[in-house]
């Protein structure tokens, strides 16, 4: 990888920072455009009124090409760990495409964080990913965890503690702000896109029911990863800071957000190093937005 390419000013990329815990690994980046959170395996034809585009919705063709280059580059012997992670779209990618990855590098040490993909999503949206993507459930090696589910019914307390409860030696985390107003803003998309009474506009402001069921929603879904996952000590843990803004690890944030006493840097690193830093912050006062109201 060029590090002087990419993001070079974005926390993670920053290689001379110290307390960076990643300054000294190989970065392999998986770059997106295919419109499926890296799930994706079919082309889909879209029409509006007159006119009408097709998206070639590959993503999960993609990683395969990627973890095929790993196999020529970082096989034999297999790196001692690797760090699976996500921004955004990215996060659900990473927690989907991981059993490949686990399956692949069976003598390496994998840990995972999603960054900013909590899952809350409509049932219409859910249902459709089959038919517009042609994604299907992970299965991999010895990976089949996913056989006697039906993907629209899958949520992302599935996803997580399915793969958590199989791996139970490697670690699961997911990073989250409180209101994060770009989740709130596509939750407020897919209730939405099929209004006639709502044009795109008003797409970018949600009323107050939206951002409250989006921020109770992603509350319960993190409570449900960690009730499902039966591994002890659990291997999974999540922290959510206080505010709006959307995913951190391309943020210096990194390095200055603490929340709860618990530097996110520190958090993060317990996350491939273990420790009791590795268990859930949670933010007592979260910021809710004041133009917010919750009942």
């Amino acid at each position: 990888m060029d590090r002087q390419n990419l993001w070079v000013t974005a926390a993670y990329f920053i290689f001379t920072n110290p307390e960076n815990p990643f300054k000294d690994w190989n970065f392999v980046y998986i770059p997106y455009c295919t419109g499926d959170l890296h799930w994706g395996k079919k082309d889909n034809i879209y029409t509006k009124d007159n006119s009408s585009a097709t998206i070639r919705h590959r993503g999960h063709v993609n990683f395969q090409l990627v973890l095929e280059w790993l196999r020529h580059h970082f096989k034999n012997p297999d790196p001692d760990i690797i760090f699976v992670t996500g921004i955004s779209a990215g996060s659900y990618g990473a927690i989907f495409n991981f059993p490949y990855i686990a399956e692949e590098f069976t003598h390496s040490q994998l840990h995972l964080l999603g960054d900013a993909g909590n899952g809350v999503i409509t049932v219409a949206f859910k249902q459709s990913i089959d038919d517009l993507w042609g994604s299907s459930l992970p299965d991999a090696g010895n990976f089949h965890q996913f056989s006697s589910y039906n993907i629209d019914d899958l949520t992302m307390a599935d996803l997580y503690s399915t793969i958590a409860n199989f791996y139970s030696n490697y670690r699961f985390a997911q990073y989250t702000a409180a209101w994060d107003e770009n989740q709130v803003f596509f939750y407020n998309v897919m209730v939405n896109i099929e209004n006639p009474g709502v044009d795109y506009i008003n797409w970018y402001n949600p009323d107050d029911s939206i951002w409250c069921y989006w921020h109770t929603t992603m509350l319960n879904t993190l409570e449900t990863t960690i009730t499902d996952i039966t591994n002890d000590p659990k291997n999974y843990a999540y922290f959510i800071a206080p505010g709006e803004v959307h995913t951190i690890l391309m943020n210096n944030e990194v390095y200055t957000l603490t929340v709860e006493g618990v530097r996110f840097v520190d958090w993060l690193r317990s996350i491939v190093e273990g420790g009791t830093t590795f268990s859930n912050v949670e933010c007592t006062d979260c910021h809710q937005p004041e133009f917010v109201s919750c009942q």
